[in-house]
């Protein structure tokens, strides 16, 4: 689906907050059209360069700076060859959220075999986009299967451009450079210009590639402080406190003319291997050549990846989370109660050395806490108490079963009440859809892929069903997924935690296994006792 920006927002120059939303014009359900996109009404909310927002031949632009006529289009595609509950999910939160209607790539085809699936994946993305997306244009590609999206579509795309902004800024001051030199004809030539990048959902862990491939070892460290999870940063051999620095496929976003770059290095890789790797592999591989302008999201700003990263998660509601949009904000760690603004230091302070304000707010993690005070209007939301964000998109890569039990947290869901879920799904139907062909030409609306699946209904997670103990943890290959973890304590007291209970849990089972064979000894000691009986009883007498 197309959405128009203007190059000034692209370029990120003034930081923006694009307020966007569409109207699909929808046809018979027996023949589907070509369909019109309309810009409905924007704001611009900008610093330092404020301006109203004006609408000129369908494009956005703002009265303060110079208007360009040159348009760009937001493309939203989500590879996915067959439909069930799960993308129908993440249809309904992308829908809710004022996403643009994605393309389903690749819908409806059947392939031989998980290789020519793997290589049909990169060739429809890289096709669309060298036929389809213009130079400037913008594109977000997801996993359609484990992809949930949070906050509203124009949340993403401010927290885009300002993430360009920075490192624009940060590229500028590497050559001595401020921002107000930066003006036309100021700049020496020998600085090379800023390129927009593409940003990656950022993973805690190295995979699938060799730990001596460029995806591995050449990445570059993650902006997040080196003690953000204090002297076990890092160290940490199952990753739990490690900082998110290597790429992950499933989350991107950026200008066509850079994807449309790696994705064509990503086909020719496929079409001369005489294996056909995972994008993931082929990907990140590119992005540890660090020959193109790739990053990742270390701060969960935009995309939060879950591989080994549900314990940072705490659902709060909003006016729990005091969050601005700037990543570089002060954030007081809810864990130490140290600020950001002291070095970013998250070592397990002396709770006697501060004043911990987090402490006293009415938190109401569902595991620990019950509602009483909240707002009706406050939406419950999946907070990174590592980094101080709210991602805008949670993507469930790793254990799956967040993916069935988090579904009822999300805040379409967690209100309970009717009435609003009645609005959200009327909402849902009437505007939503996606285009089932590769081209994006054929439309197919909500009601007519999803209506059958119950978007209300979601499986209680194994605490709620009473299964789990406070506290206690489950054991979920390859990783165990923690369950009632208390917001105030660290991930280096959760792992000691665990290291404690799967101590107990050996010893206790030495202890059955030991009374087992115990019984089992004096079992037979009985059985042998009955048995010198009955020969004693069965003997003549003399």
């Amino acid at each position: 689906m197309r959405v128009f920006l203007n190059s000034t927002m692209r370029r990120g120059v003034v930081p923006a907050l694009v307020m966007l939303a569409l109207v699909s014009i929808f046809v018979s359900r027996h023949q589907l059209a070509s369909t019109a996109l309309l810009l409905m009404e924007a704001d611009l909310f900008s610093g330092g360069r404020g301006g109203t927002i004006v609408r000129e031949s369908d494009t956005i632009s703002s009265s303060s700076v110079p208007i360009s006529s040159q348009t760009s289009t937001v493309h939203f595609l989500l590879p996915a060859t067959e439909l069930n509950d799960l993308v129908c999910k993440t249809l309904f939160s992308a829908i809710l959220n004022g996403y643009p209607s994605p393309v389903l790539l690749n819908f409806n085809a059947v392939f031989k075999d998980a290789p020519e699936a793997r290589f049909m994946k990169i060739a429809a993305i890289y096709k669309y986009i060298s036929l389809r997306a213009k130079e400037d244009d913008l594109v977000i590609i997801m996993d359609a299967y484990d992809t949930w999206f949070q906050l509203p579509f124009e949340t993403v795309l401010s927290r885009y451009y300002k993430l360009q902004e920075r490192d624009r800024l940060a590229h500028l001051a590497a050559y001595n450079v401020t921002d107000d030199d930066a003006l036309p004809g100021v700049v020496d030539g020998d600085i090379p210009p800023y390129t927009e990048h593409v940003v990656f959902g950022a993973d805690k862990i190295c995979w699938p590639n060799s730990e001596t491939s460029p995806a591995c070892k050449d990445v570059p460290e993650s902006t997040l402080p080196d003690d953000i999870y204090g002297d076990d940063t890092d160290q940490d051999r199952y990753s739990y406190m490690s900082r998110p620095r290597w790429l992950n496929s499933g989350n991107i976003i950026g200008p066509a003319s850079v994807l449309k770059e790696i994705y064509m290095r990503a086909f020719n890789i496929q079409r001369r291997a005489k294996a056909h790797f995972s994008d993931q592999l082929i990907l990140a591989d590119i992005f540890g050549k660090q020959d193109l302008p790739i990053r990742v999201d270390y701060e969960s700003y935009l995309f939060q990846t879950m591989t080994h990263s549900h314990s940072d998660i705490v659902f709060l509601y909003e006016d729990q989370v005091d969050e601005g949009d700037d990543p570089n904000a002060e954030v007081i760690d809810p864990i130490t109660g140290v600020s950001s603004a002291n070095g970013g230091a998250r070592k397990n302070a002396n709770p006697g050395e501060f004043v911990d304000d987090f402490e006293n707010k009415p938190l109401v993690d569902a595991a620990f806490y019950t509602n009483t005070t909240r707002r009706k209007s406050d939406k419950y939301l999946a907070w990174n108490r590592v980094s101080g964000n709210v991602p805008a998109v949670l993507h469930f890569n790793g254990p799956k079963l967040p993916l069935e039990t988090w579904w009822g947290k999300m805040w379409w869901i967690h209100d309970r009440s009717p009435v609003h879920r009645r609005e959200r799904l009327k909402y849902v139907r009437r505007n939503g859809g996606a285009f089932v062909d590769d081209r994006g030409d054929k439309f197919m609306p909500y009601q007519e892929m999803c209506g059958k699946f119950n978007m209300f209904e979601y499986k209680l997670s194994p605490y709620d069903r009473g299964r789990v103990k406070k506290g206690s943890a489950v054991g979920i290959e390859p990783e165990p997924f923690v369950l009632g973890m208390h917001p105030r304590k660290s991930p280096s007291d959760l792992l000691r935690v665990l290291s404690a209970m799967n101590k107990a849990n050996e010893e206790k089972a030495a202890k059955a296994k030991a009374a087992k064979e115990k019984a089992a000894a004096k079992a037979k000691e009985a059985q042998e006792r009955q048995r010198k009986t009955a020969q004693q009883k069965s003997r003549p007498h003399a």
